[in-house]
């Protein structure tokens, strides 16, 4: 029978009598999303993200309500329950299961958005108009207690004053708290009076800060209520603020239409808004926009801003629209502003001016502008220019070229030879070529190949060996084209012998195998891919050999039998392709070698003769580059470069870079090809939808990720288990919950069979990510609806809840997960062990009886349990574990587990017997069990037993043996054995082994509190001189020494150390220094400390200046106290009543008694009590000016506050009434006076009756007798008769 232990809190079979209520789910990771004040302009539409909800509140059946009976409806049901089995393994299910889990969980997302609608709801405006300034102040406390002090004792703000705030706040008022916090007082202050009116410059100065604090709403809805009142320029400046927060925001629908707005206000944004608009409209590729935004911005006169890439952008936009004119125009008018053309402005227009084939006005455009393009562009335009005006022309351009800057290369010369060759100018090309040469140029290959093509073309076939043997010489190497025009030329001239040497050539090179056979022609003929024209050599035996084209040695006439108008042509056609080279074919040889570098230097050589690459090409090209993150870029200028190209790629091909973009952080391009697809019908992968999804995800880009999910569903996109599970993952981890959940319904809508994986990775996330209250609520309505939910999913929710600390909802979850658990395996037995340390005895045995009744083959039971008890100190439960758990077999993590436990046992018989068992098996302690024993041991003094220990530690491992060392001399220096440590440190000198960092931080501190403190020292200089960098501990220590003993050098000269060495100091080492010298009478040199370090160390919450205040103030360094007193505040630090009085006290001497209320006031509102003599001094300070009702009024705050005030204070308050002849206040200051337990003496009340018969009456009004606030009621004299 299974125990309910006193922490039960649930029902095991459901969820009834569970409650989440108080339940907090941050993330452990909190993004910037998951903030509601800074992602609320984020939300698109009505999609929100899940908020830092402090409690989750649901309906009936709440999960998790500690305290109520352990049983419901669903406890006692079998497991063959109606209902079907959400979590593994739900996969195999049959067709009847599936349709029946679809049928229970529909309306399961809705449930959920219901139950947990608190936490995606938007946090409302807790603004109050009608409350105190005072009330207001209060959270400023915190942010700037310099600012706010005067106005502790203000009941209003003059717009003076809020101005004055507002600068006090300073640079960094823009923090979003201190930006909430301004807004407030700003609406406040406006809702005084209906007289009260902010100054022009605190309304500018509010819309600054909520801009910059990204509150843009709240700025834009000011600003639009005040543009028509400030000035043109500070308005524009505010709009440009605005405009370029939503822009960083993501949020370009509201930046353009606030853009717009100013504009209809003939306001001139910004320069720099003009630049931040433009690239986000260029990267979202909004080119009408785009165009719109930037004429505008040379309207305005900002074209002397323009920047290079949004030139280049917007003159490609022009280009696209067939807007040729209008983007020279721009260009004319940026060249009036002395503006030089960007690289792909140039680039852009020189294409277009060469698909229109105007040659002419390009140059003139080139010499206007005085500017060239890239080597391969101009390459590119020589290229056109010989192709339209021919070679002569083209070399006048060439020459133009070269005025302006044009240094040719090879392939500048290859373009003139090959254009010559194709115009039959074999000359010229020899000339291009002697030119070539002339500049030291190395020529191509392709430029020989073409002027060999062009020899055999004009029948110069005996030159053709001098040209080829030129090319060699000059270490030019021949390619295959180069040995296939020879061929093909000397077959056309019949040269059979210079054939036979070619032939030799390739084998010698081994560019292309040649097949078997002694026919001379037949393997040129194969080589050169014309075999099958089935040319045969026959002899000529009629007479005057009439068809005899050659002769052999002997004199036989032959000649050819084939085709001969078909064989000369297809010669031909290979001296044609001569004139360039082979670009697609070197491409896809490169590609598939994977030599991207040499395919892309192929890539720009088409680019530079006007090759077409083919898309077949080009599908290899891009292939490589997919491969490897470098080039990825390079596939975006193929896109951009080739997009005729690119537009007739292979789905295969385009799904490829669909996901390889989004790997690598590109999903906006992704998409732009995902549209290809589309466009052209192409089937898409499922792999490319989900990758382009997960991609928005983590560019956190909800609109982008929305669109694309829009467009998959609709091209019936169906996720897998584990792609929905990254996605889900992306959405959680942003912490965007509602958008998870939303996407569960959308897609169970879509398809509805994969309701199985979606809850259940949503669940697994949810608790992963910190939103286990969610996914609690998700598995409430999961029961709520039938569903019989599998126990590793409750395993899911129960480690989520102790991940995030909430250790009753875990061991209620543990308890519903019992009765689930009755046909578990050893996996989700091993997932509960984690709850392990949280558990009662008798739940701990629970779950050993259910582990030990399964037979396992990797992991003991037993052991499992007794080492997780007893690493968490749960000594107890382990002791219940290892009564009623017997095992045959021991395993080595099993024994070091039972060593731990016998240890804290003090059963030091079966500790023994046990360390012998692990001798027997040559098992090891493991580094924890040998922490451990030595602990156990050295707490019973038993130093020899620890030393001798480390020899079984040290059994087999000889590179443990300095952790041995440093674990005993841990703990001999916890039981103040020093003698024994300096008997470790000979022994590990002996060995020869080195103390490492750790050993000398134990040193210094063991030492240190044995009261050997100049072992300590010692210990401390041994380490820096190794270069070793010691800990906080160990310089604290050492400082703290020197500081003792008065060595204010040494400190000096060892802090100074630690700053000149960059390591972090605690702000303990800091308090002591400062102290010192203070206490030495060197202020400066202390405040110069306090100053450097505050900058670094003072980074926490936990300062504490107290002493400094006190000691400073009776230094007379008032200014020292304030500034620490304040950087106590702005840590969240509440200094003590001594600080505040301390000041106060130092204020009065130096008589400026409204600082000092100031202070008192603020003392008032945190709750503190000011000390007498600080109140003493005030009161007697302020009625010496003749402020007696100041005076008067810190009396009555201290009565209020339950301190009473003083007999000198009411004694100094009422001479001043009395000198004043101020009877009747004086009157009832003596009442007071009584009231709060004071006497008056004789002197006081015969005071006020000396002066009786002339005041004995009623003051005018609804004054009061002065009589009687002589006395007490309780003691009104009787009247006599």
């Amino acid at each position: 029978m299974r125990r309910a232990g006193p922490c039960s809190a649930a029902g095991r079979g459901g969820f009834t009598g569970f409650d989440v209520e108080g339940m907090a789910v941050p993330p452990r990771n909190p993004s910037p999303a998951s903030d509601p004040d800074l992602r609320q302009e984020a939300e698109i539409g009505c999609r929100g993200y899940a908020k830092n909800a402090l409690e989750l509140h649901s309906g009936e059946g709440n999960l998790l309500k500690c305290g109520e009976k352990r049983n419901s409806a669903l406890a006692d049901a079998p497991e063959e329950a109606e209902g079907f089995h959400l979590g593994r393994g739900t996969e195999e299910k049959g067709e009847a299961n599936v349709h029946s889990a679809v049928k229970l969980c529909s309306g399961i997302g809705s449930l959920v958005l219901a139950k947990c609608s608190h936490i995606f709801e938007r946090r409302g405006d807790t603004f109050q108009g009608d409350c105190s300034l005072q009330e207001l102040l209060k959270p400023g406390l915190w942010l700037s207690p310099e600012t706010l002090r005067r106005f502790w004792r203000a009941s209003e703000l003059k717009p003076k004053d809020f101005l004055d705030i507002l600068i006090g706040f300073g640079p960094g008022a823009v923090e979003v708290r201190k930006a909430r916090f301004l807004w407030n007082l700003y609406r406040w202050a406006s809702c005084q009076s209906k007289e009260f009116k902010h100054l022009p410059r605190s309304n500018e100065t509010m819309v600054s800060i909520l801009a910059d604090a990204h509150m843009l709403s709240q700025s834009e809805s000011l600003l639009l209520s005040l543009d028509n009142t400030m000035a043109p320029a500070i308005a524009s400046e505010l709009f440009s603020k605005i405009i370029q927060a939503y822009l960083e925001a993501g949020n370009l629908e509201k930046s353009i239409a606030l853009y717009d707005c100013a504009r209809s206000k003939c306001l001139i944004p910004s320069d720099s808004c003009y630049q931040l608009l433009l690239n986000v409209l260029i990267r979202n590729r909004k080119d009408e926009l785009t165009l719109r935004a930037y004429t505008d911005m040379l309207e305005v006169g900002l074209g002397s801003c323009t920047k290079g890439d949004v030139l280049d952008s917007v003159i490609m936009a022009l280009i696209k629209k067939n807007r040729f004119l209008q983007a020279l125009g721009i260009l004319r008018q940026l060249r009036s502003l002395d503006l030089k053309l960007s690289r792909g402005s140039l680039s852009t227009i020189i294409e277009e001016f060469n698909k229109k084939k105007n040659i002419g006005d390009m140059i003139n455009f080139l010499e206007e502008w005085q500017c060239l393009p890239e080597l391969r562009r101009c390459n590119r335009i020589l290229t056109s220019s010989c192709k339209i005006l021919g070679t002569d022309e083209a070399w006048l351009i060439f020459r133009r070229l070269e005025a302006l800057g044009f240094a040719p290369d090879a392939t500048t010369f290859g373009i003139f030879i090959c254009h010559s060759c194709r115009e039959r100018k074999l000359k010229a090309a020899f000339v291009y070529l002697s030119e070539c040469f002339s500049r030291h140029i190395k020529p191509k290959v392709f430029a020989y190949n073409a002027i060999l093509g062009g020899v055999f073309r004009d029948g110069l076939y005996r030159h053709a060996k001098y040209v080829f043997e030129d090319m060699v010489e000059r270490e030019v190497m021949p390619d295959l084209s180069t040995y296939q025009i020879m061929l093909a030329g000397y077959c056309r001239y019949r040269q059979f012998d210079d054939i036979e040497q070619v032939l030799k050539n390739i084998k010698t090179n081994v560019v292309k195998e040649l097949p078997s056979g002694n026919c001379v022609l037949s393997k040129a003929l194969s080589f050169l891919g014309l075999d099958h024209l089935g040319v045969k050599v026959k002899r000529d035996n009629a007479t005057g050999f009439p068809k005899a084209e050659f002769f052999d040695s002997v004199g036989n006439g032959l000649y050819l039998d084939t085709d001969s108008k078909k064989f000369e042509i297809s010669l031909a056609q290979t001296f044609d392709n001569a004139l360039g080279p082979n670009i697609n074919s070197e491409l896809v040889s490169a590609s598939q070698r994977g030599n991207v570098a040499s395919a892309l230097l192929v890539k720009d050589e088409a680019f530079q003769l006007e090759h077409d690459i083919s898309p077949a090409s080009c599908s290899e090209l891009i292939k490589a580059l997919c491969e490897s993150p470098a080039h990825v870029m390079d596939v975006i200028d193929l896109m951009e470069e080739m997009p005729d190209t690119f537009d007739q790629l292979d789905a295969q091909t385009l799904n490829l870079v669909v996901q390889t973009l989004v790997r690598n952080g590109l999903p906006s391009h992704a998409k732009l090809v995902l549209e290809i697809l589309i466009r052209r019908g192409l089937s898409i992968s499922q792999d490319t939808y989900t990758s382009l999804m997960i991609g928005f995800c983590q560019e956190r880009d909800i609109a982008g990720f929305w669109e694309c999910w829009n467009i998959a569903t609709k091209c019936r996109w169906s996720p897998a288990s584990m792609d929905l599970s990254s996605l889900v993952s992306c959405l959680c981890k942003w912490g965007v919950i509602e958008e998870a959940l939303k996407l569960i319904i959308q897609l169970l809508d879509c398809y509805p069979d994969l309701s199985f994986s979606a809850y259940c990775a949503l669940l697994k996330e949810l608790c992963r990510t910190g939103y286990t209250s969610v996914g609690c609520a998700m598995l409430e309505v999961l029961m709520e609806n039938g569903v019989v939910v599998d126990g590793s999913l409750i395993l899911n929710v129960m480690e989520g809840f102790l991940m995030e600390n909430k250790t009753a909802e875990s061991i209620g979850v543990y308890d519903l997960w019992l009765d689930k658990s009755k046909m578990c395996d050893v996996f989700t037995y091993r997932s509960a062990l984690i709850s392990l340390p949280w558990l009662d005895t008798e739940r701990a045995l629970d779950l050993v009886e259910s582990m030990m009744a399964l037979e396992f083959t990797e992991v003991s039971a037993c052991c499992c349990v007794v080492k997780e008890l007893v690493q968490t100190g749960n000594m107890k439960h382990a002791r219940s574990v290892l009564q009623e758990s017997t095992s045959g077999k021991f395993s080595s993590t099993l024994l070091d587990s039972l060593l731990q436990a016998y240890g804290c046992l003090n059963n030091w018989r079966k500790l023994d017997a046990v360390l012998c068992m692990m001798l027997k098996m040559h098992s090891n302690i493991s580094i924890a069990g040998y922490r451990f024993l030595v602990r156990r041991l050295c707490e019973q003094n038993r130093f020899r037993s620890a030393s001798s220990l480390k020899e079984l530690f040290q059994h087999s491992e000889k590179s443990r043996e300095l952790i041995s060392y440093n674990i005993l001399i841990f703990y001999m220096f916890q039981r103040r054995n020093t003698s024994q440590v300096h008997d470790l440190l000979k022994d590990m000198e002996g060995t020869g082994i080195s103390p490492d960092k750790t050993t000398y931080d134990f040193l210094i501190y063991g030492f240190h509190k044995s009261g050997d403190t100049n072992d300590s020292v010692n210990a401390l200089d041994a380490c820096i001189a190794r270069g070793l960098k010691p800990n906080n501990r160990s310089l604290r220590i050492v400082l703290s020494h020197y500081c003792r003993l008065g060595n204010i050098e040494k400190s000096l000269a060892l802090f100074h150390l630690i700053e000149r060495s960059g390591w972090r100091h605690g702000l303990v080492t800091i308090t002591t220094l400062t102290s010192c010298l203070l206490s030495f009478g060197r202020r400066f040199e202390a405040i110069s400390c306090l100053n450097n370090v505050s900058k670094t160390a003072l980074i926490g919450s936990d300062i504490n200046f107290d002493t400094f205040i006190k000691e400073f103030c009776i230094l007379g360094d008032l200014k020292m106290s304030v500034i620490l007193l304040n950087a106590m505040l702005k840590k969240g630090n509440l200094p003590s009543e001594v600080s505040y009085s301390s000041i106060i006290h130092r204020l009065c001497i130096l008589k400026e008694f409204d600082q000092a209320l100031d202070f008192l006031a603020e003392m008032q509102f945190t709750g503190l009590k000011p000390s007498e003599i600080s109140c003493d001094a005030l009161v007697r300070g302020l009625c010496d000016m003749r402020r007696t009702c100041d005076a008067r009024k810190i009396l009555e705050m201290l009565t209020t506050s339950g301190s009473a005030p003083s007999f000198g204070m009411y004694r100094t308050v009422f001479d001043n009434y009395w000198r004043s002849s101020n009877i009747q206040k004086a009157a009832a200051l003596l009442h007071d006076m009584q009231q709060a337990g004071q006497v008056p003496n004789f002197e006081m009340h015969w005071s006020i009756i000396s002066n009786f018969n002339s005041t004995d009456k009623k003051t005018e009004g609804n004054g009061e007798p002065i009589l009687a606030n002589l006395f007490p009621l309780s003691e009104t004299p009787r009247t006599i008769r």
